[in-house]
């Protein structure tokens, strides 16, 4: 195994994915013409693909997974050993149904539906499964983990990683899931939420945030972010100081077209201390893979030891390459340009004093 080599843990996932004809608009209980494609998937697998590509195989991420012994499995082994990444962590089982994911995208690129199904990740990919890779887990330069993983299977590698002393990463994926690290949350050295996901993840820690004032700011966010990133950050400031107080070293708090933010704890504990980026300008096709090429340009920035703010903005600058492409994931990346990018990106950046319940914020 090669040195300091990242370790990613969870879904690996066949993705059907429609896109109505120009124009037409999807309608309720109809069908409209359009395109419908098969593409590889799964936020651990595309978090993988990308950091591989960024990093030309210097670093080659090691993908723990588990698909079916099916036709959509074979597809997924067969593009992944494509790109000549290694599939030694990839496990196949016999009775189970490969992990899949639909999504019903709209006219702007936005996915306006899906459906996932990734039973076999959640209920087959095991902490008894994981031993076999306890020593992968023990030398790798960052455990990735996706919340797709049963919450058993996320407090089992995190156990083996935090005693080796590796910094953890994970990415919540979704409402629904993100409170599955509320155990091992003082283990974490990085997490990933979106608004949502983060008010998820602080009810779970605090029942004083599952009120009706949280699902009230769930829907305003929820509504279109036309509120400005600043204002965006003083409403989620209980949230993140929660996530945070938890032990989280980290947070990076993506929020769509208003950017995203670097949340750090100083030692007084009473205040969060953000950086916040505007996002790059983009001509947006497709949003489904942003958030996992943002983990993917952070990660091969972390790998190389700059610091945690110089890698958001390497992220961010990934995710646009997403955004404009038709697949989950960016074609041929040039990596000078996007450091140029990702450079002229970090002289936009904001410092922030929040403090909860005090208004304006402190600008630093």
């Amino acid at each position: 195994m090669q040195a300091q080599q990242p370790v990613l843990i969870g879904g690996m996932n066949l993705d059907v994915q429609a896109v109505p004809a120009a124009s037409y608009a999807t309608q309720p209980g109809g069908t409209v013409p359009g395109q419908i494609t098969l593409t590889s998937g799964g936020v651990a697998r595309n978090i993988a693909q990308c950091l591989g590509a960024l990093t030309k195989q210097q670093q080659s991420p090691m993908l723990i997974s588990i698909v079916g012994m099916d036709s959509a499995g074979d597809l997924l082994l067969s593009h992944w050993q494509s790109l000549h990444l290694p599939c030694n962590g990839i496990l196949r089982k016999a009775g189970v149904a490969t992990s899949m994911t639909a999504y019903i995208f709209n006219q702007a690129g936005e996915v306006a539906a899906s459906v996932a199904d990734v039973r076999t990740v959640e209920e087959h990919l095991r902490s008894t499964d994981l031993q076999q890779f306890h020593v992968h887990i023990q030398q790798a330069g960052i455990l990735v983990l996706d919340a797709n993983l049963s919450p058993e299977a996320i407090q089992a590698a995190c156990g083996v990683a935090h005693a080796a002393h590796v910094p953890i990463w994970f990415e919540p994926v979704s409402v629904a899931k993100a409170a599955r690290a509320t155990a091992v949350l003082s283990c974490l050295t990085y997490t990933s939420p979106n608004a949502q996901e983060l008010i998820a993840m602080a009810a779970a820690i605090n029942s004083v945030h599952n009120t009706q004032a949280a699902d009230k700011l769930q829907l305003d966010l929820a509504a279109g972010s036309h509120e400005s990133a600043a204002a965006q950050l003083h409403l989620l400031a209980p949230f993140v100081l929660s996530v945070l107080k938890a032990g989280v070293k980290h947070v990076i708090l993506t929020l769509g077209s208003a950017g995203a933010a670097l949340c750090t704890l100083p030692s007084c504990g009473t205040r969060v201390t953000v950086q916040h980026l505007p996002a790059a300008p983009a001509q947006v096709v497709n949003t489904n893979g942003a958030g996992d090429c943002l983990v993917a340009g952070c990660l091969a920035c972390l790998l190389q030891g700059s610091s945690a703010v110089s890698s958001l903005a390497f992220g961010m600058v990934v995710a646009k390459e997403a955004l404009e492409s038709r697949s989950n994931l960016p074609g041929l990346m040039n990596v000078d340009r996007m450091d140029a990018a990702a450079t002229k990106l970090l002289q936009q950046c904001s410092t922030y004093d929040l403090r909860p319940g005090h208004q304006p914020l402190a600008k630093l």
